[in-house]
């Protein structure tokens, strides 16, 4: 009897799984005709209807950037590419619509303070590819290592013994970068807690408190840094080291 009700609880689990991703794919396909037939808020509205079923993707992502980029609403684009970015960071044509829109929506010119020329060399490289797949080449490269030691121990041939030792270092040194990189990457992601400003216009505060002190202007569509939270406030960080308090609704993370 057990077996039959977790018989029909699998067939129940998958038969749902695929009646939504069926529905997804339809969402998808409805908005896709809209944008182009230039029905940029339609789409924008289908594309916002997947999200909420729960599907994530650098290129849903994307095309509801593009969307909002097309409907004018900038602060909503420059949130959606962060997003497809987040994803897929190599990904050059969101890099590019990301820079685009930015230089043509933003107000507020941030001067940011320069990284150290070491940590930025590593974020640059380590960037270059997901955590996930830095940990595939660590592994990878790992079990190459491990193979080459067998070989190393096994083999009769003394040169043969002597280029296994060789590969059996190098697999091992690239195992160990590949796994920094993982790490390294997973740490990066982990610690940005990033939002971009909603509101047109933000007043940051001193405190957590509106009739806290006023300490600078800012506009939609920039970045910050989330630190804190109290309530119904966020403590955010700029680009160029400031810091000070928003409410939580002028802000959506990325």
């Amino acid at each position: 009897m057990k077996n039959i009700v977790g018989l029909m609880l699998v067939m129940l689990i998958t038969v749902s799984m695929y009646a939504q991703t069926a529905e997804t794919n339809t969402i998808i396909e409805k908005a896709n005709t809209f944008y182009v037939e230039k029905k940029f808020a339609e789409a924008a509205d289908l594309y916002e209807q997947v999200v909420s079923l729960g599907f994530q993707s650098s290129e849903l992502f994307y095309n509801l950037g593009n969307a909002y980029y097309k409907s004018n609403k900038f602060p909503k684009a420059i949130l959606y590419y962060e997003k497809a970015l987040k994803l897929n960071p190599t990904d050059s044509k969101i890099v590019f619509n990301l820079q685009f829109v930015r230089q043509q929506a933003l107000r507020d010119k941030i001067e940011i303070i320069p990284e150290n020329p070491f940590t930025a060399l590593i974020r640059v490289v380590v960037g270059k590819f997901s955590s996930k797949s830095w940990s595939i080449y660590s592994i990878t490269f790992f079990t190459l290592a491990l193979g080459a030691v067998l070989f190393f121990l096994f083999a009769r041939h003394k040169n043969i013994r002597k280029l296994a030792f060789s590969m059996a270092s190098v697999f091992l040194l690239i195992s160990l970068f590949t796994f920094f990189a993982a790490y390294k990457g997973a740490s990066y992601q982990r610690n940005q807690n990033t939002a971009i400003i909603m509101a047109p216009v933000v007043l940051v505060k001193s405190s957590p408190d509106e009739g806290s002190t006023d300490l600078f202007r800012i506009h939609e569509g920039l970045k910050v840094f989330v630190n804190d939270n109290s309530g119904e406030w966020v403590e955010v960080k700029l680009e160029d080291g400031r810091v000070g308090w928003v409410k939580n609704s002028e802000i959506e993370r990325i």
